[in-house]
């Protein structure tokens, strides 16, 4: 099989990926957030507080 990367546009779409999920029809993994993604967001949210 062939992994492959979907971006969800519409929310409705996102009730049909789960419905093939439960009747076993597709598989679905989460991507892990690299430390690096995890520092920007952190930025984003307090920048003031990572100062010196």
């Amino acid at each position: 099989m062939t992994p492959l990367r979907i971006k969800i546009l519409n929310p409705k779409a996102l009730n049909l990926i789960k419905g093939m999920e439960e009747l076993n029809l597709i598989s679905v993994e989460k991507e892990p957030v690299s430390k690096f993604h995890q520092y920007l967001k952190t930025m984003r949210k307090s920048p003031l507080q990572h100062l010196p």
